[in-house]
Order: structure tokens, then sequence, then C-alpha cells
């Protein structure tokens, strides 16, 4: 049999299957070869409002977004994009590195105002904003949904190791404006001083005041001197709670006294108040500021 006229398409074959190898070996897409490169799994997140879900009018508040990255390793930028009076978009951005399977919490201060799906969408895009193309989320689009609270609202933060301990707050709006009390955001909250703008007191009893970062307690003194009352309490434990704000606390702390009536706290409030036993306080010197209520010399609230 004569294979010279084979030859040809011999040789050919050969050339193809090298030239494959060649291209398998260099990373090069083959069309026609394999399996195209699979999309990116949608990203799943979770969008948590101000605080409890309030706000208020015209006061920044913060946005927590939980994101979570079903798929390979992605970097890029989550952005909220608004839309304000005569259609202007403004976009607030914040690049997040999310490994493969990993879940990350990012932050963002916002202005207050009403938010619905017709005025804000949250997105990713990756790589950024700019150049990246938008990951999809699972549920499909995401947008921010609040209402401010009526602006005579006193909204009022807690943070206390018994939260039930500031109740009595509440009774704050018997007096007029009405009051929301609400518990202040865990641990990975940044206290930002843009992000507690929409609190109009902070109120920390009882709770260890290291859990505070130096610089988070510089951007509470920061709310502070812009407006906000803080308040400081704890009993005994009170030089505890205040630590980190030594220097704005009106009051020094050396020891614990205790006191066996609350008489100035029963003329101020008309009811009667008995102790069964010596209640321990904190032996308080003022370093300034208004003694509003004492016992026995004991300064018990101090302003």
């Amino acid at each position: 049999m004569d294979i010279r006229n084979n030859a040809p398409a011999l040789w050919l074959r050969r050339l193809a299957i090298a030239l494959v190898i060649a291209l398998i070996a260099a990373g090069a897409p083959l069309a026609g070869f394999g399996k195209a490169q699979a999309a990116r799994l949608p990203l799943n997140i979770a969008v948590e409002v101000g605080f409890d879900g309030k706000m208020k009018n015209d006061r920044w508040f913060p946005v927590k977004l939980t994101i979570t990255n079903p798929g390979d390793d992605l970097s890029g930028d989550v952005t909220v994009r608004t839309t304000g009076d005569g259609g202007r978009s403004v976009v607030y951005a914040k690049h997040v590195d999310l490994p493969r399977q990993s879940t990350k919490i990012v932050w963002f201060a916002l202005p207050g105002k009403s938010y619905n799906k017709n005025n804000n969408i949250v997105e990713f895009f990756e790589n950024s904003v700019e150049k990246g193309k938008a990951v999809p989320f699972a549920g499909g689009e995401v947008s921010i949904d609040a209402r401010p609270l009526s602006p005579e609202t006193l909204l009022v933060g807690v943070a206390a190791r018994d939260p039930d301990t500031l109740n009595f707050l509440s009774l704050l709006g018997q007096r007029g404006a009405p009051v929301q009390t609400v518990a202040l955001p865990g641990d990975d909250f940044p206290w930002e001083a843009g992000m507690l703008d929409a609190l109009d007191v902070i109120a920390f009893n009882d709770k260890p005041g290291d859990a505070l970062k130096a610089e988070q307690a510089k951007q509470i003194e920061t709310w502070a001197e812009k407006g906000g009352q803080l308040v400081l309490a704890g009993g005994a434990g009170y030089a505890k709670t205040a630590s980190p704000f030594d220097v704005i606390s009106p009051v020094s702390v050396s020891g614990t006294g205790s006191v066996t009536a609350l008489s100035e706290f029963v003329q101020a409030s008309g009811k009667e108040l008995k102790l069964d036993e010596p209640f321990t306080v904190s032996k308080a010197t003022v370093k300034t500021g208004d003694t509003l209520f004492a016992e026995n010399g004991l300064p018990l609230v101090v302003s």
C-alpha cells in the first residue's frame, strides 16, 4: 500500500496536537476545549441601618453591611449610590478583600434622610467601582430602607452590663420630648464620631471601659464636644466604666464609700426610696462642673 499520500494529513494532525499542547502549557484559553471559566457566584449580604433601625433627619448615621463570598477569592469596592434632590447621584465606596468563603463587615456613615429602593442601591464591583464589573447579590438588587425619627425625639444609646439598669432613661419622655432608647452596637462597631451623630445621648453604665480603644474613646469625646451628652455611671464600678474618659470626666474617683439613704433623690422625685442596707457608691471628688445630687458630702450626680 502506498501511504505517501497520507503523509501530509498525518503531519498536520501531529502539528495540531503540538499546538494544543503548547497553548495549554502557556495557559491560553482554547475555544471549544474544556469548559469556559465559571462566572462569579452571587454574594450574600445583610444590611443593618442606624441604631436598632433608628436614625434622625440631617444627622449622619451608621449602616452595617455583612457580606459573605461563597465563591473564589474576590477583591473590590462595595458602594452605596444615592440620588438626592435634582437627581444628583452620590457614591460612597469602601474597598474590601473577600477571600474564598469568607464574611466581612463593612461600615458606612450616611447622611440622615428617608431611604427607599427608588433613591439608593447597594452594589459590589470587582477590582474597583471605576473599572470593575458588578458582582450580583444572591437576593437580587439591594437597597437601604430607612425612615427618620421625628426631629423632637431624643435618641439615647445605651452600653451597659445590664441594659435594664438604664430603663429609667425612657421616662425622660414624660417631660415633653419623646425618647427612644437603643442598645449600642457590639464590638465590631468602629465608634467614629460621624456615625454617632444621630445620637443625642450616650450612656455607659457598669461596663468595662477598657473594651474601648484609645482612638474610639477619642471619637466619643469629639462627638461630645460637638454637643452630644455623655453619661458615665456604674456606682461602685464607675472608675472602671469611666477610665477611657478621665480627661473629660467631671470627677476623680478614689475607692468606694456607702450611704444609708438617698434623701436628695427622694426630695427631687417626691417618691419614697427605702434602702434595706447600706448602698455602695464610688467616692468621687469633683474636678469641674455642678453637683446635682449628693449624700453626706459624697457627690452622686455631677454635670
